[in-house]
């Protein structure tokens, strides 16, 4: 049963009380239990007084009840919202980290690209300390603030770029600048690197700015 219906019940309930309790009193009584002298009418008019004050009191904590129902319901809302909003503020700050090295990622393989055989330790003495600034914000994403297995995979997969690309450039460092070999197999693992820091560029963007639009 319903609060309407409990209601109902214990009003009817009271009333029918008040009403035998009178009749019992009034001897008299004999047509619709209607009071005979003043002072049943007095009686009469006390005993539905307190119905009344029943009534009300019943009425009014039901009332408050349902207010504070509805002030729970509400403040569970506004919490349940604020929680949800500060979730995507979180993925929105991970992914943007992620995006900022992922556009570190691809200015290294063009600079990489562009460098003349002559400047290619030059080159790479200056990438190896920017891949590794731009990488570390990245890396210490906690994977569990990302909340949706797509964007674990896409930061995953900046992360995993950034520091294969590292040890990559830490390796062709340690090689004789002048060593052609060297420099044909640093250009061709960048050629092969540059579509995949495309993809993982626009995939990475993708989820950015579907977090901002959300």
């Amino acid at each position: 049963m319903n609060k309407r219906g409990l209601l109902i019940t214990a009003t009817c309930c009271i009333t029918a009380f008040v009403i035998g309790y009178l009749v019992c009193l009034n001897e008299k009584t004999q047509f619709l239990f209607l009071p005979r002298n003043s002072s049943d009418l007095a009686s009469w008019i006390g005993a539905f007084g307190s119905v009344g004050a029943v009534i009300a009191a019943i009425w009014i904590m039901d009332r408050q009840h349902s207010l504070s129902e509805q002030s729970l319901l509400a403040e569970r809302a506004h919490s349940s919202a604020k929680e949800a909003q500060e979730r995507r503020d979180r993925l929105a700050i991970c992914l943007m980290v992620a995006l900022h090295t992922a556009l570190g990622i691809r200015s290294v393989l063009d600079a990489l690209e562009s460098a003349e055989d002559n400047k290619v330790a030059l080159t790479l003495s200056a990438q190896i300390g920017f891949i590794a600034i731009t990488a570390e914000p990245t890396l210490r994403i906690p994977m569990h603030e990302l909340g949706t297995v797509e964007a674990v995979q896409r930061v995953f997969a900046v992360a995993n770029l950034a520091q294969r690309l590292g040890e990559s450039l830490a390796a062709w460092s340690r090689q004789e600048a002048t060593s052609l070999p060297y420099i044909s197999d640093m250009r061709k693992t960048v050629a092969l690197l540059k579509p995949e820091a495309s993809d993982v560029l626009s995939a990475i963007e993708q989820s950015f700015v579907s977090s901002m639009d959300s």
